[in-house]
């Protein structure tokens, strides 16, 4: 694993959530409130189906693109890149044509300007097609820095376009959706200049049969892994409001946050496991490494646990102090994502999808009664309590059937212990209230435990040693 690329990954990324939640969302609280983001939210669960509707470019690279030389690589590029422009056009003409009929159906307190917003957001969607196509292809590339380069600038510009709409022309909540029409702009020109290299305009069959075959089935697969959160906001915006929907929205802010650092790891760790599996080489190496993921995670997690009211507090004067529960839950998602990578990856090189397919479909239709009832018995915790389930069940089948066809378990022990520590602490902090001072000190207790068992002093180490080197 390249740790050039990981900081490449992991800077732009951690930059900008910072700035995002200690700059950002001080100013953007400061101008609109939970309904604001409500509406935001409600309409971008309306438009998952479009955004979603990638042909599934990660799976075809996956299980084709470290097989194949550099011309043949050209002409997958460009069979992938077209097909993905007609299929997202075409759902994007029927979703501006259905809107009339369809919003009204959907949101309980409609108004007619959220047609504006609804065009907005669709136009964004449909600009940021391009990038579907150019993310993976330049994580499989390696291309850390213009990975970092792309995701900055483009969460900079749409960040800058909603504050400039707010303050100075004072948009109300139109300013969160030109603010992703914004970045959707920038990433598809920016996206057709950088693409221009690597394409070569040939269609062929061969690669038509695999997008058909292979990418198309992702499609489902992708649906079901979203319908959990898509109808956790339906559900909360139907049985409670649209102020309680924008409590939840605004803790994926955070969630968004912890998932910077995941994508950063990912995006190193993917192209070197999926060599491995694809020269059949051990990935045993790789074990330690993960171990001491894990312990950086767990570090986090405890932190997150016991100041996320304090931060939240601050930074949203005070508005949004209802979501600071959901926050250490939205953290056991990354740690369930980086359980099951290894094991998804594995059967992407396979070429194993559809059991990949056909498992998100099935659990995530049952986890929609989940939902509902989580929903409606606990509120928009219950709302994440469902999410982490079902992406967890989903995960563990990736899991079994992984290792059905050989693939050896991996740093599993150290996540199922994790996980069952973080939910303790998290039990604790809810059931126990204490003082700033008394959590400050259970933290840094929590942070030398973690350190030792997962081996993280030995980083420290190794910095001191080629410190003095």
């Amino acid at each position: 694993m390249n740790k050039r690329n990981f900081l490449y990954y992991l800077l732009p990324s951690l930059v900008s959530a910072v700035v995002g939640i200690f700059v950002a969302v001080p100013i953007i609280t400061l101008y609109l409130g939970p309904k604001d983001y409500g509406i935001f939210a409600i309409l971008n669960a309306i438009t998952v189906p479009l955004t979603i509707a990638s042909i599934g470019v990660t799976w075809i690279f996956g299980g084709n693109y470290f097989r194949l030389n550099e011309e043949e690589r050209k002409v997958l590029i460009f069979n992938v890149l077209v097909f993905d422009l007609v299929v997202r056009f075409f759902l994007t003409v029927v979703f501006l044509l259905s809107a009339p009929s369809l919003l009204p159906l959907v949101i309980n307190d409609y108004d007619p300007s959220y047609q504006g917003y609804f065009l907005l957001l669709v136009l964004s969607i449909l600009l940021s097609t391009l990038w579907s196509t150019i993310s993976p292809l330049l994580v499989f590339q390696e291309k850390a820095h213009l990975y970092a380069l792309f995701e900055f600038v483009g969460w900079l510009t749409g960040t800058i376009a909603v504050i400039v709409s707010l303050t100075m022309f004072d948009m109300g909540t139109s300013a969160l959706f030109i603010g992703q029409l914004t970045t959707g702009m920038f990433l598809f020109f920016g996206g057709a200049i950088y693409i221009r290299s690597y394409i070569s305009p040939h269609i062929q069959r061969r690669w038509i049969k695999e997008i058909v075959t292979i990418g198309m089935s992702s499609v489902p697969s992708t649906a079901f892994t979203s319908l959990t959160e898509v109808a956790n906001r339906f559900f909360i915006q139907h049985w409670i409001t649209l102020s309680s929907l924008g409590m939840y929205s605004h803790s994926l802010t955070y969630r968004g946050f912890f998932m910077s650092g995941f994508k950063a790891f990912n995006r190193v760790f993917v192209p070197t496991i999926l060599c491995l599996y694809a020269e059949n080489r051990s990935i045993a190496h790789l074990i330690p490494k993960l171990k001491k993921w894990y312990g950086l995670l767990g570090i986090a997690g405890v932190f997150g646990t016991f100041f996320s009211y304090d931060i939240i507090n601050i930074i949203t004067h005070g508005k949004f102090n209802a979501a600071a529960p959901l926050v250490p839950l939205w953290f056991l998602l990354m740690l369930v994502f980086t359980f099951g990578t290894s094991y998804i990856q594995f059967l992407f090189s396979e070429k194993k999808t559809f059991f990949v397919a056909a498992s998100s479909i099935a659990i995530g239709t049952l986890f929609l009664g989940v939902s509902a009832f989580f929903v409606y018995r606990w509120g928009i915790i219950g709302a994440v309590i469902a999410a982490v389930l079902a992406s967890f069940f989903i995960q563990f089948a990736m899991r079994m059937y992984a290792l059905k066809w050989g693939c050896p378990r991996i740093a599993e022990r150290e996540f199922f212990s994790l996980t069952f520590f973080l939910i303790g602490v998290y039990i604790f902090s809810v059931f126990i209230p204490l003082s700033f001072p008394i959590r400050l000190g259970i933290f840094l207790i929590c942070s030398l435990v973690i350190g030792y068992w997962y081996d993280l002093f030995s980083l420290l180490r190794q910095w001191k040693f080629r410190s003095t080197v």
